[in-house]
C-alpha cells in the first residue's frame, strides 16, 4: 500500500541485516523505476520468502493475522491447562502469543516427551534455551502453521506424551 511504502521509505534507521531491508529488494526487483544493481547477488530465497509472506499477510489482513495468533494462544492455553500443565510466565499481560513455555512438570521426562511428539505426530516441541534449558518447553505458534487444528494435535500430543509417562 501507499501507506506502508511511506513508512518504509521515511524510517530513520535502516535495518542491521541486508537481508530484511525491503528498500534493497525493492531496487532488486526494479520497483520506483530503479536500474537493478548488480554488485553482488541476492538473497533470493530471502526475497522470495519475504515477498510470500507479505502476501499472505496481505490477503488475510494484518488484523486478522494478529487475531488468529492470539486466538491459537489462548486454545493452546485452555487445553494445556485442562492437562495440569503450567507457563511459565506467570502474568499472562507479559506471555507471548507466539512463543509460549510451559514449565515442565516433577517427575516428566522432557526429552522422552520432545520425542514421542515427534515421533507419533511429527510435531516439534523444543527445550528451553540458556536459563530456562531443562525448565520449560517452548511451543511456537507462528505463521501459516497456526491454526486451530494444529493446536489441537500439540494438545493431544502433549497428552499422549504424559499418559504414556504415567504423569496423567
Amino acid at each position: 500500500s501507499d501507506k506502508a511504502y511511506e513508512k518504509v521509505m521515511s524510517r530513520k534507521t535502516k535495518p542491521d541485516i541486508f537481508s530484511f531491508d525491503v528498500t534493497e529488494v525493492g531496487r532488486q526487483w526494479g520497483f520506483n523505476g530503479d536500474k537493478r544493481p548488480y554488485h553482488h547477488t541476492p538473497p533470493i530465497n530471502i526475497m522470495f520468502a519475504m515477498r510470500e509472506a507479505l502476501q499472505i499477510v496481505s490477503e488475510e489482513g494484518l488484523e486478522a493475522s494478529w487475531n488468529r495468533h492470539l486466538n491459537a494462544h489462548y486454545q493452546l492455553w485452555e487445553g494445556l491447562d485442562k492437562l495440569g500443565l503450567k507457563p511459565f510466565v506467570k502474568n499472562p499481560e507479559d506471555r507471548l502469543s507466539t512463543v509460549n513455555c510451559i514449565e515442565i512438570p516433577d517427575g516428566v521426562d522432557a526429552p522422552r516427551l520432545i520425542a514421542h511428539a515427534y515421533d507419533k505426530y511429527n510435531l516439534e516441541i523444543s527445550g528451553g534455551l540458556g536459563g530456562t534449558a531443562g525448565k520449560v518447553f517452548r511451543i511456537g505458534l507462528m505463521g501459516y502453521n497456526c491454526t486451530p487444528r494444529n493446536v489441537e494435535s500439540v494438545v493431544t500430543a502433549f497428552e499422549a506424551g504424559l499418559k504414556e509417562q504415567k504423569w496423567l
